[in-house]
Formats: C-alpha cells, structure tokens, sequence
C-alpha cells in the first residue's frame, strides 16, 4: 500500500537551516515551500521503500533512480496537483512514479522517441508519432487548466529556458529531474543559474539539449540570468538526497547540497534504506538536485532575460552517423542468446547492456564504413582494424560519456575513432613511447614526456568525473589489474581492446579471468605487460579471482565481431566468441562489409573479444583477490 501521509502534517523537524541546495542568486533568502519537512520525509520513507520494491523496472539505468523516485513521490502526496505533464518519457518509470503517487491525475507524458516499458491505464500519451514539444502545444485546447497542473520536466533541456517558453501560458508549478550543478550536466539547469561566485569557473559557453546545442555566453551576460531570478522565485527547492555520501556512496559535493534526510547508520538500516542499496550498490548514486519550482506569475512588466545573448548558435562539430546510432531507439533483434562470449564465471547469468541489439548494429553498418574508410591511418597493423573500430564508435555513440580516458594511444587511430563518436567529449590519450601519426584539436595529450601510467594519476585533480567517465584500456595491461587500481578512484565504466582469449596473448585479461571450465590447459603462470611481467599462479587462486566476478561485475559484454569466420577469414573460436553480427553473404555485401574486406584482406582477422564492463563501486566491504 503506499503512504498516504497528509498534505499539511505536523512536522517536528522542518528544513530550516541554510545549506549548500539554496539558490546563491536569492543571496541566502530561504524559499522553501512549508511542507520541507524532514521527520515527515523520514516517517514516509519505510512504506515508500517497500513500493520502490514492486516497480515494474527494476533497473532504470539512465532514469530516475531511488532519491528522485522518493523525492517525486513526497512532493506529488503534498502538493496533490490535479494534472501533471511529463516532460521526458523515457523507459516509464517515472510515468509509473506519478501513477502511484496520484492514481486520480490526469497524466500526461511525452517522449520523441522513446516507447516506454509498458503503458499504464488511463495515462494520456504523446509518443514518436504523435509527439509534440511541450512547448509547442497549446494546453488550454487540450483542457489543461495551469493552476492545477505540475509541469514535470525530465527531457534534458534548460530549465530557465523551460520556465520562460511555459509561463506565458500561465504555469507556475515546475520538477526538474535534469538539475545538474556547476559544470556538469548537459544542459543550463537552474542550479547553474543560481551560481553567482564561482567566476574562475564559468567556461563561457552554455551547452543545452543533451548537450547538442552551444551558446557563448560571458559571465556578465549569465549574472543577468542570476540577478533575475529573486523576481522569478517565489518557491525554490532542491529535495535532499536520502543519505549521507558515507551511506549511499555517492560523490555530490556537500557544500552545494541540501542536507541529506539520514545521516545516522542506526537510521539508514531501520528506514530500509541500507536494504535498498544492498540490492543495487548504485541506487543512490545519481542524484542530481532534483528540483521543485513555483514562480510569480506577474512580474510587473518585467521581461526576463532571453536565455541567450542576441547570437546565432555556435556551430555544432560535426557528428557521423548520427541518425542511426542513437540512444532510445527500438530493437527488433536484441542480443538475447546465451553465446560463447558470455563469461564463464557468471555460470549461465547474461549481464549484458539494453542496447545490445544486433538489429542496431547492422543499420548503423553502412554509415560507419563509409567513414571508416576516410580515416587518416589506412593500414594501422598491430592496432585497432575494423571489427574492433565498430565496437568503439557504435558502444561510445550509445553510452556518450563527457571523458573518454585512453590509456594506450599507438598511431592514434584509436583517439580519431573517439573523437568521431564523441565530437564533443573530453578525450585524454595516455602513451609512454608513441607519437600519434598527428595530434588532434581539443585531445589532451600525455606522451612520452608527459605521460604517467593512468593508475597512478590523480584524476579528480585534473577535474575528471568518474561518473561522467569510460575508461578505455588500450595497453596490454592486465584488465583485473586495471580495474583493481582504478575502481579505488570511483571508475566504473571500462573499455578493454585486448581482451586475449584463454592461453592466447600478452595479459591476464578479463576474457582469461573468467574461464572456469578447461583446467587441464592451464599453465600456472600468468602474463602480464606485453608478456614483460611473468607470475606463478595456481588453478586454485585463478578461480579466486573467477569466483569474484560475479561481485564485481554489473555489465560484462565482448562486443560480436563484425561477420562469421567464413565471410571474414578470421580464426577466433566459434565456441568461445560471441555471436558475429552478420553471418549471410548477401548481407556481408549489401552492407558494405565485402568491400572493406576486399581493399585489406587481413582487416578482419584482428579480433580479441573487444569488452565493455561495468562494475559495481561499491562491494560492500569484500576485497577482491590480488592479481597474484
């Protein structure tokens, strides 16, 4: 059953003390709303939870999570508005957080593109098709009434600019799930509005709509914004996050976030909030100062500042294949069966990402080729080639990270491949002997010289968000190694090229790691650093290590090599390697595949089980096993 606690309750212990989630602009004038109450919060929290259970996704990766679920669900229960629209569908859930917070509203939700889990009774969709920008809808002819309607936005766009394309039509009301603070985030959220004392900070540009779009804008010009909102508040909110860092494990910075509503381990346990994160190590890392706004709606003739200064658009960098490889997109051929590249150490457990779909990966085919083929390293022998090139581009396009790390740049085939897919990150190549065959704009180079081993950096010192980040291991390194060295930073996300199979190449890689079932190959010895480095390790301890696995990873996927043996020429083992994406020589042909191996008959023939992985940050105290 879910709370049903009162609008309006006696609250023994009300947010009332200044902290880092106020608005600096409202220059330490408080505007909360009278229901910020923390015992009310926490008296909720234990019927609440045992909802959360019970949702329909259990793993919205990308989505609301628990702190935004709860912080969605609170306010909704007080406030009670009569309809809410839905700015930003995605999967449904929070569609599905509505409904259980107001199973009487009108329910409005809408997505461009992406069809959720499973539509629910009674909610009104504008979907694909039939979806319109919320902006661009005229809601009195659709009968929505603005004083009883919560506009909840969730699309990734800024929210000043939201707030000033909405009020004109006379709401007032606003969520904002996307709230991202100073310097993150993919869009100009409110909270960045607010900031007024971080000058040395401030980059002079303001990305919006999933960071698509580019403005320049001077500090001056941003104060204009700031200055303007103690007019436009009337109600500003940032909902605290449910625990403290020390509980949830979460990197928010305390000093520019509400207080969180426990701090007490005592509390978190008998709340269910230490239950709740037992299941998902990562349920309360995505935070994002979920924000909820009221505004006057008679400024007195005032006009607020447009968002941007009278300019064009700055030009966006060019992006390959952009229609085609795309985040939310339906598949119609999901990578679903069990295969040889699945990890032996998990014992039959698929723990694969949602956009690996083989249907995806033969559309985006042809586009990819066509670039690939103007690529400045034509013959990049003893690097990266085709099967391995795809992988990159196509898993990198899907997950769009802010900073690509590389640690092993070669010829740097590898760094242009990135930069294809990621014409805007933060890319950071690491190599200690290499020169690449030409350095790239905005690519920061460590090399010979400069270079440090990417372990023994100190990442956030250089400004690196390890949520925000993918690394990618290129260097003939062992992958547990690198994992074990650089989870202690709070990296989660790893790439690795050379991913050797079983008693095949230079490293103890993950690919070798898992193995559990052919004993009676091994060698007792592992290698390491290009076969450098040599240890003795017994089948005894290597299953150690393969036990550990399934603690350790939430997502582990070889990406397919590009065609079957036979088309391709190669010699991976079909009974060890994943699924090849095309096995049928017409469409070896059609797609574009025939002729990329017809100008270098070897350019398939480099596959090694290409890995994306995932891990989870926190192993809830158990230290894995050292690498020997």
């Amino acid at each position: 059953m879910a709370p049903s606690f009162s609008s309006l309750g006696t609250c023994s212990e009300p947010h009332a003390a200044a902290d880092g989630g106020d608005c600096q602009a409202l220059g330490g004038e408080l505007r909360r709303p009278e229901w910020a109450c923390y015992s009310e919060m926490r008296a909720a929290l234990p019927c609440f939870l045992e909802l959360y259970d019970k949702r329909p996704i259990q793993n919205n990766l990308g989505g609301m999570q628990v702190d935004h679920s709860f912080a969605m669900f609170f306010t909704l229960r007080k406030l009670r508005p009569k309809v809410v629209i839905e700015s930003g569908a995605f999967r449904g859930h929070g569609t599905w957080i509505i409904k259980q917070a107001l199973p009487d509203a009108r329910i409005i939700s809408l997505d461009p593109e992406v069809e959720p889990y499973r539509r629910l009774d009674g909610v009104e969709y504008k979907l694909k098709g039939s979806f319109r920008d919320v902006a661009k809808i005229d809601w009195k002819s659709e009968g929505v009434d603005p004083a009883e309607t919560i506009m909840f936005i969730d699309d990734h766009q800024s929210g000043y600019r939201r707030i000033l394309e909405l009020m004109s039509q006379g709401f007032t009301r606003f969520i904002f799930d996307d709230n991202y603070p100073y310097n993150k985030g993919d869009n100009y959220s409110l909270k960045k509005v607010c900031e007024i004392e971080r000058q040395s900070l401030w980059r002079g540009t303001v990305v919006d709509n999933f960071s698509k779009a580019k403005y320049s804008v001077t500090w001056e010009y941003h104060l204009k914004h700031a200055n303007f909102l103690p007019k436009l508040f009337r109600t500003y909110y940032e909902f605290p996050p449910l625990a403290s860092r020390e509980l949830s494990g979460a990197t928010w910075d305390p000093d520019h976030t509400t207080a969180p509503i426990v701090s007490d381990p005592a509390l978190f346990k008998s709340l269910g909030l230490a239950a709740t994160r037992a299941k998902d190590r990562t349920q309360m890392h995505t935070y994002t100062h979920w924000l909820y706004v009221e505004i006057n709606s008679d400024l007195g003739g005032e006009v607020p500042p447009p968002l941007y200064p009278q300019q064009a658009p700055a030009p966006e960098p060019s992006e390959a294949c952009s229609g085609v490889v795309a985040s939310g997109q339906t598949c119609s051929q999901p990578h679903s069966a069990p295969d040889g590249g699945d990890c032996q150490a998990l014992r039959g457990e698929l723990r694969r990402p949602e956009w690996a779909c083989y249907s995806e990966m033969r559309a985006a085919l042809p586009c990819f080729l066509e670039l690939y083929d103007k690529r400045p390293i034509q013959n990049n022998l003893g690097g990266m080639q085709v099967d391995h090139s795809f992988a990159m581009f196509f898993t990198l396009r899907k997950l769009r990270p802010k900073v690509v790390i590389e640690s092993g740049a070669f010829r740097g085939h590898g760094t242009w491949i990135i930069k294809q897919a990621l014409p805007d990150a933060r890319i950071i190549s690491l190599d200690p002997e290499v020169e690449p065959y030409r350095r790239l704009d905005g690519v920061e180079y460590k090399l010979k010289g400069s270079f440090r081993d990417v372990a023994k950096i100190d990442w956030k010192s250089e400004g690196v968000d390890p949520a925000e980040t993918i690394m990618f291991i290129d260097d003939h390194q062992s992958g547990y190694r690198r994992i074990l060295e650089l989870m202690s930073q709070g990296f989660t996300r790893f790439i690795f090229d050379d991913n050797y199979p079983y008693n095949k190449g230079d490293n103890y890689s993950l690919k070798k790691v898992c193995e559990i079932e052919r004993q009676s190959l091994w060698r007792g010895t592992v290698v390491d650093n290009f076969s450098k480095a040599k240890y003795s390790v017994t089948w005894e301890y290597h299953l150690k290590h393969a036990n550990f696995l399934p603690k350790l990873f939430r997502t582990y996927y070889e990406f397919p090599p590009l065609a079957s043996r036979e088309l391709s020429g190669a010699t991976w083992d079909p009974d060890h390697t994943t699924a090849p994406i095309v096995s049928d020589p017409a469409l070896f042909k059609s797609l574009g595949l025939a002729a990329t191996r017809a100008k270098d008959r070897t350019q398939m023939h480099t596959y090694t089980h290409w890995l994306y992985v995932e891990i989870n940050s926190d192993l809830g105290g158990e230290v894995p096993p050292s690498l020997a």
